[in-house]
């Protein structure tokens, strides 16, 4: 149809608002392998709408195409990507110059095309990977990877564990009973399925879940530099032992000093001692669970942790779900999108989280609390990586002694409160990956710390 649907005013009005997004797509021309493969991977994220015709700048290409034609390409549409789209619209806008609107839903069904996977990342259509296939072909088939099924009897799960989660439990899930049989409190957990555990069931409970899941292991270890490990131990076991060994340890490897009030009245609670850790530990403890209940466990590698003298960087494996980025993740309040909703349901259940997406958060105030820069939180080749960084202090700062394009960019980074990539190489005329290098070392020690604003990334002085 051409020009129907809203009326031609209001559809181009329409289109004049939009920018390219998850949902929307332009393109100047029709080419078969951009347009069918931008239309797949829209199928195969929310749906949505591919412009013909109209640019990014959002005014009409210049295009054409006729009755025949818009016949023709819809018909490939269909027969190529075996979907019918919802409606396919040509505007008029001048003489032989014309826009295709094709508007398609999410299909139940994973689309391919030319026997490839794509999928809405933002703005853009990009493939599936090889390791990501199943993860995507979970979602696509509406359930999870924690709730999968496995032929196997309640007899793998540790009845201590899910007696420790019913005292957490009693408040925020009083309809388990103190006597409750084991395998009533996992029916109600969704965490049984005709008398068989799920996945989730043996993480979250299992006697030995590495039997199952061997990749399901912390890597922990505190380290001098890169390369130099001090200390470097693997924690396996269900998630609550998991969570308590890694506390364990990470206690081991951080500082802490005491205070005891001074004035008072003198009782015991007024002179009893405060114990004040290097990195806020309640802070740290959110990244760990954060990390536990969200990482990819389809992926064969393993959550890690590494103490440095400075810094503390924790990482697991799986990107940010569902069109989050790191500017959405910073806000106060931003949408909870979880890769193991089974997982975090029983999280929730035994107060180890106060709600869904409040951990960054909460991490972030308790470091705002203690005076510390906040936390820089990157994507990294499908890993989720948060940084922690211990706030300069003037003695650390007299102790600074550099040499070449270090001393350079620390000596500007002084002057100016902050620097860039592009100035640390003008200053020093060096590579991007020198100045890169440089700035790495400086906020490895904690002295400078990353702000991204749009494209451009600054590093900024953590003043003492």
């Amino acid at each position: 149809m051409r020009g129907e649907g809203w009326g031609f005013g209001m559809m181009l009005e329409e289109l004049r608002g939009l920018q390219e997004s998850e949902t929307v797509e332009f393109k100047q021309v029709w080419e078969d392998s951009s347009c069918l493969r931008a239309l797949a991977a829209l199928c195969n994220t929310r749906g949505g709408t591919l412009a013909v015709g109209w640019t990014d700048e959002g005014r009409p290409a210049g295009w054409s195409v006729s009755g025949s034609e818009q016949t023709r390409l819809t018909n490939k549409i269909q027969q190529i990507l075996r979907i019918q789209p919802i409606q396919v619209t040509v505007l008029e806008v001048a003489d032989q110059v014309q826009i295709m609107l094709v508007r398609v839903a999410q299909a139940p069904f994973p689309v391919p095309y030319e026997g490839r996977y794509y999928r809405r990342v933002g703005n853009s259509s990009r493939e599936v990977l090889s390791e990501e296939m199943a993860s995507f072909l979970l979602q696509r088939l509406g359930t999870t990877w924690d709730a999968i099924v496995v032929q196997q009897d309640i007899a793998n799960v540790d009845e201590g564990t899910v007696r420790r989660f019913r005292q957490l439990a009693s408040q925020r899930l009083p309809a388990i009973e103190a006597e409750e049989e084991l395998s009533s409190i996992l029916s109600k957990l969704n965490l049984l399925r005709d008398g068989s555990p799920t996945y989730a069931a043996l993480l979250l409970f299992g006697k030995n879940p590495q039997y199952f899941f061997p990749q399901a292991v912390v890597r922990i270890g505190r380290f001098k530099d890169a390369v130099s490990i001090l200390d470097d131990k693997v924690i396996s076991g269900n998630l609550f032992q998991q969570l308590d060994e890694i506390m364990l340890h990470l206690r081991g490897y951080l500082q802490v000093r005491y205070e005891v009030p001074s004035g008072g009245n003198g009782t015991v609670e007024n002179l009893q001692r405060r114990d004040i850790w290097e990195y806020p530990l309640d802070g740290v403890r959110e990244v760990v669970l954060n990390a536990l209940i969200h990482r990819d466990y389809m992926s064969q590698e393993n959550i890690q942790i590494r103490v440095f003298d400075h810094h503390v960087l924790i990482s697991n494996p799986g990107s940010l779900l569902g069109g989050l980025t790191v500017d959405i993740l910073k806000q106060d309040i931003h949408p909870s999108i979880t890769r193991n909703p089974l997982i975090a349901g029983v999280a929730y259940y035994a107060s180890l989280i106060e709600r869904w997406g409040s951990g960054i958060t909460r991490l972030r105030k308790s470091l705002e609390k203690q005076g510390m820069p906040d936390a820089e939180i990157v994507i990294q080749d499908q890993r989720f990586v948060i940084e922690i960084r211990k706030k300069a202090t003037l003695d650390r700062l007299k102790e600074v002694r550099f040499r070449g394009t270090v001393q350079i960019a620390w000596e500007k980074a002084m002057a100016a409160g902050s620097i860039t990539n592009q100035e640390v190489r003008e200053a020093a005329g060096v590579s991007d990956e020198s100045a890169r290098r440089a700035l790495k070392k400086l906020v490895d020690l904690g002295l400078l710390h990353i702000e991204r604003q749009g494209k451009q990334t600054k590093y900024i002085i953590n003043k003492p």
